[in-house]
């Protein structure tokens, strides 16, 4: 009899740690998918790489935590066409500065700003053209 009582002892030990853990676990999927919802990737990959440590075989923080990788290495793309583009047009390198600005809208279609940019210097070539 006392081997019985240990034995659900135990379990009950056990089905406690296992609860608390979901309940973490679900915490930190909560935190991660509110933060990747408005775009902050760096607490949303911190929040998902938490849950793992209550939930280690789960897929869905993994899956997440390579998207962000994703979205962070295409923001990066992104970035560097800006830097590129924006120094070419302070250098007034018009036909490269449209390039870079071109590349950016392959990247993350809709740009505003690369769009507007690029109106600035068809208008800038336009009239450099009519003298």
């Amino acid at each position: 009899m006392k081997n019985y009582v240990f034995i659900i002892f135990v379990l009950s030990i056990t089905a406690a740690f296992s609860q608390t853990n979901e309940e973490k676990y679900s915490k930190f999927i909560q935190l991660a998918d509110s933060c990747f919802a408005i775009k902050n990737y760096a607490k949303a990959k911190l929040n998902y790489e938490t849950a793992l440590q209550y939930k280690p075989e789960e897929v869905y923080p993994k899956h997440k935590i390579a998207e962000i990788a994703a979205y962070q290495e295409y923001d990066k793309k992104v970035e560097h066409f800006y830097y590129k583009a924006d120094s070419c047009f302070i250098a007034k390198d018009f036909a490269q500065a449209k390039q870079n600005y071109i590349n950016v809208l392959l990247i993350k279609v809709g740009e505003t700003k690369a769009q507007q940019r690029i109106a600035e210097i068809d208008e800038i070539l336009y009239n450099q053209n009519k003298k």
